[in-house]
This record gives C-alpha cells, sequence and structure tokens, in this order.
C-alpha cells in the first residue's frame, strides 16, 4: 500500500496499492501542498520530531500527546495500518487527472463515476455567500447564478508561477521506493547504481525526463540509502 502526506497540514490523504493513483490523486487534490508519497510503513520516516507530534495529532485529534516520540510512530504506523483504502477508479483518476491543465493550481475532487473531478470547494462556497441575500432582493438576483464571474481574488496565478515540479519530485520518489523496496533494499553501490538506471527507464516511459529523475534519484538516495 502506498500513502500520501499532505506535509503543509500533516495529515495521511490518500491511500492505494497503486502508487499511480496516489500520484493522481495528489495531482488532482494537492496541487500546491508539500506532499510524501510513500510505503505505508515508510510514512514515519525521516520525519523530525515536530513532524511526527503534528502527523500524531492529525490521526489522534483531541488525544495526549505526551508520549516519547517512539511510541507516537508506532501509533501512527498502526493507524495507517487500519486506515480504509482510498474508494477510487485507477482509470477515472488517470483520466480526471489529465483533464486539468499543469497551470491550474487550484485543488480539485476526485469524483468517483465522473470523467472531470468537482470544482474547487471554495468556490461552491463563494457562491453559497453570493446567494445567501434576504429573500426580498431575491428579484435582483439573476436568472442564472452560475453564470456570474468569479471574483477577482479568485483569477489565476500569474503565469510565471512554478508548474507541478512537485508532482514530478512525487512521482520519482514513490516509483524509487517502489522498485527499491520490490528489489530488497539494496544498500551495496553497484546494486543501487543498476537499480538507478532501471529506475531511470520506468520513469522515462511515465514522460519524466532521464535529467530531471537523475538528478532527483541522488537526493533520493542520500535520504533512504545514504
Amino acid at each position: 500500500m502506498y500513502v500520501s502526506l499532505d506535509k503543509q497540514k500533516m495529515r495521511v490523504v490518500h491511500k492505494h496499492p497503486s502508487v499511480t493513483v496516489v500520484c493522481g490523486l495528489v495531482h488532482i487534490e494537492l496541487p500546491d501542498a508539500p506532499a510524501d508519497i510513500c510505503p505505508e510503513d515508510m510514512v514515519v520516516k525521516h520525519k523530525t520530531d515536530l513532524e511526527i507530534k503534528l502527523l500524531f495529532r492529525s490521526c489522534f485529534p483531541g488525544e495526549a500527546d505526551h508520549i516519547p516520540v517512539s511510541d507516537m510512530k508506532s501509533r501512527i504506523l498502526q493507524f495507517v495500518e487500519a486506515m480504509p483504502e482510498t474508494d477510487v477508479d485507477p482509470g477515472e483518476v488517470k483520466r480526471q487527472a489529465d483533464s486539468i491543465r499543469d497551470n491550474d493550481k487550484k485543488p480539485y475532487q476526485y469524483v468517483k463515476g465522473a470523467f472531470r473531478p468537482a470544482r474547487p470547494a471554495e468556490l461552491f462556497a463563494e457562491g453559497s455567500e453570493q446567494h445567501s441575500a434576504p429573500a426580498a432582493a431575491s428579484a435582483t438576483v439573476p436568472a442564472n447564478p452560475v453564470a456570474r464571474p468569479v471574483r477577482p481574488a479568485a483569477a489565476p496565478r500569474p503565469a510565471n508561477s512554478a508548474p507541478r515540479a512537485s508532482g514530478v519530485r512525487e512521482k520519482i520518489w514513490a516509483v524509487a521506493d517502489s522498485m527499491w523496496e520490490e528489489a530488497g533494499k539494496p544498500t551495496d553501490k553497484s546494486k543501487v547504481l543498476t537499480l538507478r538506471k532501471q529506475i531511470m527507464d520506468a520513469l522515462e516511459q511515465q514522460d519524466v525526463k532521464r535529467t530531471s529523475s537523475s538528478n532527483e534519484l541522488g537526493n533520493w538516495q542520500k535520504a533512504r540509502i545514504s
């Protein structure tokens, strides 16, 4: 099983046996949040004590966190193991993720049985606020309120905003973790070098350039193996 971790809110968001599905869900629902995608047994690895405490609080809200960090890690792993698999259709996840343009930074929601993801929740909230006027003023409401323009504050971000680079990094790390685990988690330098080439070949099949994967795999190797 693979999980996604929203590192901004320190919460586990998705869980699925396919790393590709988890990457797609992150692309749809966490476009701007720093996120980790990893096997479920590695969700507490390489985290600071503060991050572990925040993650514990999100898993067990209201529960006292004045316990050793090692105990928190064990409880978090138990929580993730018991967490139900995210109910999605892999084909729909891919189709809905592909429907979102790279420069669209708004978070969407996967919708099972649909061709496209749901519109951002905050837009629905804005619409509710706009339509909450007293009944006496209802005669002034346009016949098609959905067609109202979006507020200027919700305008698209500047064109120079970075594309979904974080999604590429997440894909590289997720594929690397998966293939490393399947290979028995080797640490011998020659075996790791061979594995890195295999990982780059696999990523190239997923439209990740070898220069990008090679550079990021160096960071991955330092964090996981070195």
